[in-house]
């Protein structure tokens, strides 16, 4: 009989996925309250939990409840059932990153894949660490971090759970509606960065820096978002990012000319944003940083090298950046006009430089 309600079921869903259009308005007001609460995570159920009595193992799978778990514990108004989903949420967390940690490798070599759990559990989990709640925030603040600690230790570019992690902190920047978690995500990222400097070797930073691709590369697509708390939320995290990116010049090396490329880029968005958000004026500011470093690194960025994507040496970017003087944003005009009479004395052959850019404009 279970048999038959299931193929009944199945071909239920199928026709409602044939039909299209709004039909899941069929399921009510609750799934679309709940978001994907009462879906699914994943086709397979990962997260087991073995429970030995005296004559018998009973396993258990936790997969179905940790969704209702972040529900409470998001969102109870009851304290102390939140409290509880909070410390149960907590357990559950350490208890999927210790097991995947020595359970049983892939082909690759990589850890038994919880990438789908994570992709929603870690989102909640920095939500939860800017809760309101003194209790809640002391039990998830300390964890996020410790995360961070733990999944930069990987070895492989675009780790899916290493990058499920930063997905969630730089979503979380650039949230359109709180301060306050836009504010801890920029500390996220300094962590990440840091210990992703910390895990990985001079020789291997100078080779490819994987994690610090990674991050930025996600960065600069906040910064190139139409929406300006986005590009609020990137130049923030620039900022945050900049004590600790200054002292590596293997990160220098091959990402300053290109951030500051994309930050201006994304001041020339600025030119139709509210006043009040100053979005404008947070990425001058992360510009006139960069171009510091640029001034202190000018013999390094000067030698030519291929590592560096988007421009080779120092030339090539100045030569662009007298381009960009004739940009219609009168901001970003007035900036890139700033930059170009600071770094272009910094040239070797400056005059031969100049005149051959006159030329070719």
């Amino acid at each position: 009989m279970q048999d038959v309600a299931a193929e009944l079921q199945l071909r239920i869903v199928r026709l409602l996925g044939k039909l299209g259009g709004n039909n899941i308005n069929i399921v009510g007001d609750e799934m679309t309250s709940s978001g994907d609460m009462h879906m699914a995570w994943d086709t397979i159920q990962r997260v087991k939990f073995t429970i030995p009595f005296h004559d018998v193992k009973t396993e258990i799978y936790l997969d179905p409840v940790i969704p209702r778990v972040i529900e409470l514990a998001e969102g109870s108004n009851d304290r102390q059932i939140k409290v509880a989903a909070c410390e149960l949420l907590h357990s559950v967390v350490l208890y999927m990153v210790g097991t995947n940690a020595s359970s049983r490798r892939d082909e690759n070599g990589g850890p038994t894949p919880l990438k789908k759990i994570y992709e929603h559990t870690f989102p909640a989990l920095i939500k939860l660490a800017t809760d309101i709640d003194q209790v809640t925030r002391s039990l998830f603040e300390p964890l996020v971090f410790q995360l961070i600690h733990w999944f930069t230790k990987n070895s492989k570019y675009e780790n899916e759970e290493t990058m499920a992690l930063l997905d969630a902190i730089v979503d979380t920047l650039g949230n359109t509606t709180d301060g306050g978690m836009r504010e801890f995500c920029t500390k996220c990222l300094a962590e990440f960065l840091r210990w992703s400097i910390k895990h990985t070797s001079k020789k291997q930073q100078e080779k490819n820096a994987f994690n610090a691709k990674s991050l930025f590369k996600r960065l600069y697509s906040l910064a190139r978002h139409p929406n300006p708390l986005k590009r609020l939320g990137s130049a923030l995290g620039f900022t945050q990012l900049h004590r600790t990116f200054r002292e590596e010049d293997a990160l220098v090396d091959q990402f300053i000319l290109e951030m500051v490329h994309q930050n201006i880029f994304s001041l020339s968005l600025c030119h139709a944003d509210d006043s009040s958000l100053d979005t404008a004026g947070r990425i001058e500011t992360v510009i006139r940083d960069h171009c510091k470093i640029i001034v202190k690194k000018a013999d390094l960025l000067n030698t030519r090298s291929d590592v560096r994507r988007e421009y080779k040496d120092l030339s090539e970017f100045t030569e662009w950046l007298f381009k960009e003087i004739g940009r219609n944003e009168l901001r970003s005009r007035l900036l890139c006009m700033e930059l170009f009479n600071t770094i272009a004395p910094l040239l070797p052959g400056i005059l031969i430089h100049v005149l051959l850019m006159i030329i070719r404009c």
